[in-house]
């Protein structure tokens, strides 16, 4: 519906107006009274407005005729394709009715007007009605839906704010205990309350720590490292002094081995194997078969057997020295390489020391891991002590951070809730008078609206104009 005020109202076959009628509404004014004689064409003007917002004929509507009552809306001698019935506004826009067949079409819909009408029936119900009830007789000429639903919606915000400040006094109740617990595990630094003692800790300027917690890291890492060499140099060292043992028990049972067997034994094995397979074959010769001898041939068999059994203890002897050399070698390499890895972790050490600008908190041994694994295990003894406090002061470190981010979300959180609940309770005072200042307004403004004694003069005059 346009929102300009109203120009013109023109009829065409409509009703009472056989031709055109056309009603000029008087620029700038609010209210416009149509008076005339009966039979002046008054009704003829309700029921144009009527057609165009809703396509009826309401005076027409009680006269017992159900639908033939559409074919009295046209002028007598008129057909329904001769009516038009244009309400146009001072901004040009207009609202047009015609028949399209037997039924009304209105366009364009969007400005179609708003009206109520209130007949003799109306009016005289009006005033016969209770006065609880005159209200109902007269709601359709009262807008109060905005109103009403203005109301609801305070209602409802009034609701709705309760229930934020409830969940923001849970939400700070909860935080504040979560306070209370890190200031308790703080061990109640200063004496004071625990609020007070996370504002002092969240004003505090923030203080980057990762570095001396990566170096401190690095620090304990590096001695702690050197604490594993003295086991492991024993261990070392036994390895070394068993393979030697062993080497020089296989060299002397080498030895021995050698001395039972000819000094040409290695030369002479293939041979004793050939003669051993021959005298297998002939097991009983008359003669020698190398010197052709008949006094050497009983018992050659039994010496061959001999001979080849010292070969055999000689060539077990040497691999066994061989197996003991090889781990001697490999224990001494190992040995070796743990004095190499103890110099790495030396450097490692002494980098991990000078690596960062240490304050007077952390504290070192008196000297330096020794050189020689053999003096680290006193060395370590009286490092101990150090390389705790090392540990303990990274685990405080972390531990801090920790508990300053706790605490700063709690905090924070604390305050958050601690705003929404004070501005919850700074609202909902004025939240639930609203709506009773809205309906203490309404009802002023509604009860008495037309008291009886108006509708009676206004019953009057209607009769009067009507006369």
């Amino acid at each position: 519906m346009s929102g300009a005020a109203l120009k013109s109202l023109r009829l065409t076959a409509f009703r009472g107006s056989s031709g055109t009628f056309a009603l000029p509404f008087e620029k700038g004014r609010h209210l416009t009274l149509v008076y005339g004689e009966n039979g002046s064409g008054k009704t003829t003007v309700c029921d144009g407005f009527e057609f165009l917002a809703k396509g009826e004929v309401g005076s027409l509507a009680e006269k017992g005729m159900g639908a033939g009552l559409k074919k009295y809306w046209h002028s007598l001698g008129k057909a329904p394709a001769d009516v038009e019935v244009v309400l146009t506004h001072s901004d040009g826009s207009s609202c047009t009715g015609k028949f399209a067949g037997a039924n009304p079409v209105v366009e364009p819909v969007n400005n179609r007007p708003l009206i109520e009408l209130l007949r003799q029936k109306q009016i005289t119900a009006l005033i016969e009605a209770t006065p609880a009830k005159r209200y109902e007789a007269i709601q359709r000429f009262v807008a109060i839906d905005g109103v009403e639903k203005s109301e609801e919606a305070l209602k409802s915000q009034v609701t709705d704010t309760k229930a934020t400040k409830e969940r923001a006094l849970d939400d700070e109740t909860q935080q504040f205990l979560a306070l209370h617990d890190q200031f308790e595990i703080a061990g109640k630094p200063g004496g004071g309350k625990a609020l007070e003692w996370a504002k002092a800790i969240a004003a505090e300027p923030a203080e980057d720590r990762s570095a001396e917690i990566a170096a401190l890291d690095n620090l304990a890492g590096a001695a702690g490292g050197l604490g594993s060499y003295p086991a492991l140099l024993g261990e070392r060292n036994t390895a070394v002094e068993a393979a030697q043992n062993k080497f020089a028990e296989t060299e002397q049972a080498l030895a021995k081995a050698l001395e039972a067997a000819s000094s040409a034994a290695a030369e002479t094995a293939e041979l004793l194997k050939l003669g051993t397979e021959f005298l297998h074959a002939h097991p009983d010769p008359e003669v020698c078969p190398l010197c052709e001898s008949a006094e050497n041939a009983p018992g050659l068999a039994a010496s061959i057997e001999t001979r080849l059994e010292q070969l055999t203890a000689v060539s077990t002897a040497q691999a066994q020295h061989q197996a003991s050399k090889r781990a001697l070698e490999t224990a001494t390499s190992a040995l070796d390489e743990l004095n190499s890895n103890y110099t790495l972790s030396l450097q490692a050490y002494a980098s991990a020391k000078s690596g960062f600008a240490w304050g007077t908190t952390v504290q070192f041994p008196s000297n330096d891991p020794p050189e020689k694994i053999e003096e680290l295990a006193a060395w370590l003894e009286g490092a101990n002590a150090n390389i705790e406090d090392w540990k303990n002061r990274e685990a405080n470190l972390r531990q801090g951070d920790l508990q300053r981010l706790a605490v700063e979300k709690a905090l924070e959180r604390y305050e958050a809730a601690r705003t929404r609940k004070d501005e919850a309770e700074r609202l909902l005072p004025h939240l639930e008078a609203a709506p009773e200042i809205c309906v203490t307004t309404r009802q002023a403004f509604i009860n008495p609206f037309i008291p009886l004694t108006h509708v009676e003069q206004m019953f009057s005059l209607w009769a009067i104009v009507k006369a």
